[in-house]
């Protein structure tokens, strides 16, 4: 039972935990109002409910409602404020949560931890998302073995522990159907970080290496400063995307560099880009393979790049051919090598940084008449400097 539903949700209030300490305590504001979002609704029952549950749900929806305001008017100042904490949610209340809403329409990920009795919400980033398009190899596992093995984005799994189930949700993982039940054994798991440190990203690699089936975490770890929107509004009319790239575009700016427009920064951009490969039982903290991209004329700088790729890439399809067997490894790359798509990874980071960016100015300035928002380049993006740039560095790379 929840017990009572007013005693408990008069204690209950939402945090906004802020990744970067600098910008001082986490703060609450909860609201009455009800804001534009969200996307949460109560479903009719299958069964007849309690009274008491029936008032549970009802309260959750007025708190949630006042929440997403809180969280709404937070994000307007401070938009690193991506990662929200709601305590004291025990696990009949998380059932109550997940059941009252469609996961696959809201724009944000829902996390649940038991023991600790969190529910973690985030909103991964464009950039975030930008590793695993890289990983086309795995689809060319899951192809040539019929429906034995799947490859996941994005899907919850579930993770026993003493309060009851938890439910955490990777990046990407490559997973074999388990022939004697109707589970999945989770083997090979992507953690990428973009809005978070390198701490967190950590926790949850050790977390990860804990789970009975998993052989193998790639960690990847895109370091720069923590994003804030401008603190004070400069004036600038909002902007349709094809007007906002034709700004952005024409500026002279190294790959994977900063995005600006009159004087504020949209995206901060990549400073570093580390991976970093996790096996259980190992010791240690495992090594660093340091992929930020480098231009073309840096010389031995440039084939140190390559260097560390194609480590990478030979370490992942060492443990993939020792996960899967060889016979089946050998079956799946009978005409080609197991590749990690290097330039494609850069390119679609590119591609995430200029979403993010347009995004961070939509929520500001809201978006101009003729602007329609469209994945990748707009159709009317001009060709620029740093595209050229771009395309030769993947010409090269490909070769």
């Amino acid at each position: 039972m929840l017990g009572s539903p007013q005693g408990y949700y008069r204690s209950y209030r939402p945090t906004v935990h802020v990744i970067n300490p600098a910008a001082g305590p986490p703060q609450s504001k909860p609201s009455a109002q009800a804001p534009p979002r969200p996307n949460i609704s109560t479903q009719a029952e299958s069964a007849p409910a309690t009274a008491q549950v029936v008032a549970a749900r009802d309260s959750l929806q007025l708190q949630a409602t006042a929440f997403y305001k809180s969280v709404d008017d937070q994000c307007k100042e401070r938009f690193d404020s991506r990662d929200i904490i709601i305590k004291g949610i025990d696990s009949d209340l998380w059932a109550t949560i997940k059941g009252s809403c469609e996961e696959e329409t809201l724009p944000y990920r829902l996390e649940y931890i038991a023991d600790l009795k969190q529910v973690i919400i985030t909103w991964p980033t464009a950039v975030h998302e930008a590793f695993s398009v890289s990983l086309t190899s795995f689809n060319e596992i899951v192809a040539s073995t019929g429906t034995e093995y799947t490859c996941r984005y994005n899907t919850a799994i579930e993770i026993d522990s003493t309060e009851g189930p938890s439910e955490r949700i990777p990046d990407f993982v490559f997973a074999r159907r388990n022939p004697t039940s109707s589970t999945l054994d989770y083997l090979i798991i992507l953690e990428c970080a973009a809005t978070q440190d390198t701490d967190s990203l950590m926790k949850k690699v050790d977390m990860w290496l804990t789970h009975p089936t998993v052989r193998l975490v790639i960690a990847v770890d895109l370091r720069g400063p923590r994003y804030r929107n401008p603190s004070s509004r400069s004036g600038v009319q909002a902007l349709s995307r094809a007007q906002w790239d034709e700004l952005t575009l024409s500026q002279d700016r190294p790959m994977l560099g900063p995005i600006k427009l009159r004087g504020d920064t949209w995206a901060n951009g990549i400073d570093k880009i580390v991976v970093t490969l996790h096996v259980p039982g190992a010791t240690g903290a495992g090594k660093e393979y340091d992929l930020t991209p480098v231009p073309l004329t840096s010389g031995a700088s440039y084939q140190q790049l390559l260097t560390e790729q194609d480590a990478v890439t030979q370490e992942i399809a060492r443990f993939t051919r020792k996960v899967i067997g060889k016979e089946t490894f050998k079956t799946a790359f009978k005409t080609r090598l197991f590749d990690i798509n290097w330039p494609e990874f850069y390119k679609e980071l590119e591609r995430a940084l200029k979403d993010d960016a347009y995004s961070h100015f939509k929520s500001v300035y809201g978006v101009g008449h003729s602007g329609a928002l469209k994945r990748g380049r707009a159709e009317s993006e001009p060709d620029s400097d740093e595209d050229d740039d771009l395309r030769l560095f993947v010409k090269h790379r490909a070769n």
